[in-house]
């Protein structure tokens, strides 16, 4: 049975969350998330300010889902090929939610739009690629953007899809909702850190699914469990020794 996004109830009256949106038919859904804590306005708490140095940095991505779906095939590293079926939806929702999330993404321009061409309706296409662009700009002029042009400087961005909802689906239209949680940071003076948030990603059947729109509102967000924060060559560390579940093969 399909179910109306609900706002979370924080006792006797209903607060609304903020949403984040971009431009009216162009949104991103998880990088929308992480590009609001990147660019200097964390939602708790201050990004400690990079140290300057020189160019050169290496970085550590990854991103998964555990979508039962898979596409047929990859085009501009977007996962594409996507069944006429609910199951469809959910996994082209996950596999674009992916992609808008990686550091590639953000950081080349060209890449950015032949994955906007390949995943984005075509109605929806100009919108996205122009807030795609104006975000990659503010991650660029941003403490995590900085800290890929330090030498000797270990960043890392990763991204998981803790689950998935279906908030609509018919054989043209399917709305799909994310709940996701982000850790970036490095290990030169921006303490990784933990983001949570809910994506709601709009797509449209025009022989694959194609996205049309999103938007993202902050959490549900959980208790912090660890009283004491890991340090961050430990948290480095592990985001390069742990592989990540996928949630398709491997382009």
């Amino acid at each position: 049975m399909n179910r109306q996004p609900t706002r979370p109830i924080l006792g006797p009256t209903p607060r609304r969350r903020p949403r984040l949106r971009w431009l009216a038919a162009s949104t991103v859904p998880v990088a929308v998330l992480v590009v609001a804590a990147l660019l200097s306005r964390p939602w708790s708490r201050p990004d400690p300010a990079p140290a300057a140095g020189a160019p050169t940095g290496q970085i550590v991505v990854g991103d998964s889902a555990g979508i039962d779906e898979t596409p047929r095939r990859w085009q501009a590293g977007v996962p594409l090929g996507w069944a006429h079926t609910r199951q469809g939806a959910i996994g082209a929702a996950a596999g674009y939610a992916s992609v808008l999330s990686t550091v590639w993404f953000l950081a080349d321009g060209d890449r950015r739009h032949r994955a906007l061409t390949a995943m984005a309706a075509p109605e929806a296409l100009v919108g996205l690629q122009t807030a795609q662009d104006g975000v990659a700009a503010g991650v660029a002029r941003g403490p995590f953007g900085a800290s890929l042009n330090r030498r000797g400087v270990r960043s890392m961005l990763r991204t998981s899809l803790l689950g998935y909802r279906v908030d609509q689906y018919t054989p043209t239209q399917a709305q799909i909702a994310l709940w996701a949680v982000v850790l970036y940071g490095n290990d030169g003076g921006l303490a990784p850190q933990a983001l949570y948030a809910t994506s709601t990603l709009r797509l449209r059947w025009a022989g694959d699914w194609k996205l049309l729109e999103a938007s993202t509102v902050p959490g549900p967000v959980p208790v912090h469990g660890q009283a004491t924060p890991s340090p961050a060559q430990e948290l480095v560390d592990a985001a390069e020794d742990f592989r990540e579940f996928g949630y398709a093969p491997a382009a």
